[in-house]
């Protein structure tokens, strides 16, 4: 749909950009998302940072993932996607639907 009207419209004419809003509202919701305020760039620095702390202090004994001692991290297990990162693949199947 979104890309069907983008393709419609001519080279002077002003994109309805509140029904384009719309049809990604009707997306979000549709699939149950909720707005969390965290952007994938955000996320994407925080686990460079992460690993860069991580790989600082693997030579040193007893570190301890989360902040505390004794403790495991949440890790995916290799090849097997979070849930964020089926969720993503989800909505980009859905908005490929939407767009075509």
């Amino acid at each position: 749909m979104y890309l069907n009207y983008c393709r419609g419209l001519r080279f002077d004419e002003a994109p309805d950009y509140m029904y384009l809003r719309q049809l990604f509202r009707i997306l979000f919701r549709t699939l149950n998302h909720q707005y969390d305020y965290t952007f994938d760039w955000t996320m994407l620095k925080q686990k460079a940072a992460a690993s860069a702390a991580s790989g600082a202090n693997a030579g040193a004994q007893g570190v301890s993932v989360g902040g505390v001692a004794g403790t495991s991290a949440n890790i995916n297990t290799p090849g097997k996607p979070s849930t964020k990162e089926a969720s993503q693949t989800k909505l980009a199947r859905i908005a490929t639907k939407l767009l075509t």
